[in-house]
């Protein structure tokens, strides 16, 4: 792994934390196209909150296999990376363990935590491991700039 990562991964990077951002603000959004009132807006919101509820893991979920695939293709072992990948890596797999345990796509597979306490420290880990993911893939190529 390089000392700056790749253009795609930077991309990925800036768009899954968009998306992720937008993701968590998906109420403001819906609120927002409700003003508007009528059955046009009403499917125009519903593509968009679905859309917006899976585009952002998805792409934070691709974006932590691609930093851990060039993690594991590199020749650099883990503690002479730098500190933003290193963060990033780490960051990457929580979200990836995590991930089962709040999506509701894996409700089969994985037991769904009640809500309550559990369930509340689950998804703050999960946001937060989102956020040092694509912080530490982003704030080490802006820094060098």
């Amino acid at each position: 792994m390089s000392d700056h990562l790749s253009r795609g991964l930077f991309g990925l990077s800036v768009v899954a934390g968009i998306c992720w951002t937008v993701k968590l603000l998906r109420h403001h959004v819906w609120r927002g196209i409700e003003l508007f009132g009528g059955v046009d807006s009403l499917a125009v919101g519903l593509v968009l909150v679905v859309a917006i509820e899976y585009s952002g893991a998805v792409l934070v979920t691709i974006l932590a296999l691609c930093l851990f695939w060039a993690f594991l293709r590199g020749d650099r072992p883990f503690y002479q990376l730098e500190r933003g990948s290193q963060t990033a890596i780490v960051a990457g797999v929580a979200f990836l363990i995590l991930t089962p345990f709040i999506s509701s796509a894996f409700h089969f597979v994985v037991p769904q935590p009640d809500s309550g306490p559990v369930a509340v420290v689950l998804y703050i880990a999960r946001n937060v491991s989102a956020a040092l993911l694509v912080g530490g893939v982003l704030i080490p190529r802006l820094t060098t700039r």
